[in-house]
């Protein structure tokens, strides 16, 4: 499993996002605090951020596998 870390806007304490499947299915509207000042995250942005992060992953790794190939290529 990927652990996500997200940087709260207040005091700039990283909480690690570790199943945002958990996250999603939530009944909360805040289902996560930040461990340094108690700001309750909201599910909206959570769910955001981590899809963010995921396509910033998804893209990076395929930039690699499409450099590996065309060195391979050569």
């Amino acid at each position: 499993m990927i652990a996500i870390q997200y940087l709260c806007p207040k005091c700039s304490v990283i909480t690690e996002i570790t199943d945002i499947e958990k996250i999603k299915n939530a009944e909360d509207t805040y289902p996560l605090t930040c461990h340094g000042c108690g700001m309750p995250f909201s599910k909206d942005a959570l769910i955001k951020f981590a899809r963010q992060k995921a396509e910033e992953m998804i893209n990076e790794a395929l930039f690699q596998l499409k450099n590996a190939s065309t060195q391979g290529n050569k």
